[in-house]
């Protein structure tokens, strides 16, 4: 769809202000999500599928 065949649609979806169509945009929005993205997966992560804990005794010294 052009932008031409209607008229003020743009303003309505807020394509007006939308900045990733551009590289610098999209690379100023990449870097900021997905770190974020990552560490949201990983306290999920560590939320549903929690780290055992290091076994104790001399073979756990033996090990480090």
């Amino acid at each position: 769809m052009s932008s031409g065949s209607t008229p003020g649609r743009q303003n309505e979806c807020g394509l007006d202000q939308y900045e990733v169509r551009r590289y610098p945009g999209w690379h100023r929005h990449i870097t900021s999500t997905v770190p974020v993205t990552l560490a949201e997966i990983r306290r999920l992560l560590d939320v549903l599928l929690p780290r055992p804990e290091p076994p104790n005794g001399p073979i756990a010294h033996a090990l480090s």
